[in-house]
This record gives structure tokens, C-alpha cells and sequence, in this order.
């Protein structure tokens, strides 16, 4: 059975694969059976990427295509939506502070694709630039 939301073979590798699972298993998502899986994901979205808090497995942040930013407290049971503050909710990536898990960065498509929380998804603000953008000095 396919849900909606993880498309295998969409661009990822079998470890890409292999790892979301082991994954979803260490914070419980893993399905009923053997053979199966229960889709926790928001529903009815592509998820990009999945990112969880290191100080508490329990927190998931997804980033999808369309939808924004889903947020989720029980270990992926029930997803808000996290987009307060987005101009855009077409996400391609998604990262989180490994220190301060409150801060999180998204890169949005569209004009203004950088963005910035600090209170764990609540609220969203621009940095005005992209991932791709940033330059280090030499």
C-alpha cells in the first residue's frame, strides 16, 4: 500500500529510503504489521523533508509541497499547520537548530525564500535571501 505522502523512488536512494524508515520507527510511526504502515503524515501532501527535534523525538516538522510547514507533538498521530508568516508553502528544505531546537530554517520557492523561527514553528520570519545564496568568505 502507497500513502500519499512518501512516494518511494521519487529522487531518493535505497539508504535515503532505508534511513526515513528506521526513522519513523524510532519514533513510533511504524505501521500495524509486518507489511504495513499507518499513514501518520499530513494528509493528502508530498512531504519534502522531514526533520525531528533532537531533544525531544516526539516533535516532527515536515516540509511539504503546497502545503507549508506541519508540525506535530504525538509523534506524528495528529499534524498542525506551522505557517504562520510564510509568503509562500511550496518548502523544499527544512533544517533545525541541533542546539536550540526552537530555531528552525526554510527554504521557500518564490521571492522572498529564506526563513526563520525561533519559537518552535509558531511564527515565521524572512531573512530576505536563500540557502543556495549565501556565500562564505574566504
Amino acid at each position: 500500500m502507497q500513502i500519499s505522502w512518501f512516494r518511494p523512488g521519487a529522487g531518493g536512494s535505497k539508504i535515503v529510503n532505508t534511513f526515513i524508515l528506521f526513522c519513523f520507527s524510532a519514533v513510533g510511526i511504524s505501521g500495524a504489521g509486518k507489511d504495513s504502515w499507518d499513514s501518520l503524515g499530513p494528509a493528502g501532501t508530498y512531504v519534502r523533508k522531514l526533520v525531528i527535534d533532537p531533544s525531544d523525538s516526539k516533535v516532527l516538522y515536515a516540509a511539504t509541497f503546497g502545503e507549508g510547514i506541519w508540525k506535530s507533538t504525538d509523534g506524528g498521530r495528529t499534524w498542525t499547520a506551522s505557517n504562520h508568516g510564510l509568503r509562500g508553502l511550496d518548502i523544499d528544505d527544512l533544517a533545525i537548530d541541533p542546539i536550540h531546537p526552537n530555531i528552525l530554517y526554510a527554504d521557500a520557492s518564490g521571492e522572498i525564500p529564506l526563513y526563520v523561527t525561533q519559537d518552535g514553528g509558531k511564527s515565521w520570519t524572512s531573512l530576505r535571501t536563500s540557502l543556495y545564496s549565501v556565500s562564505c568568505a574566504q
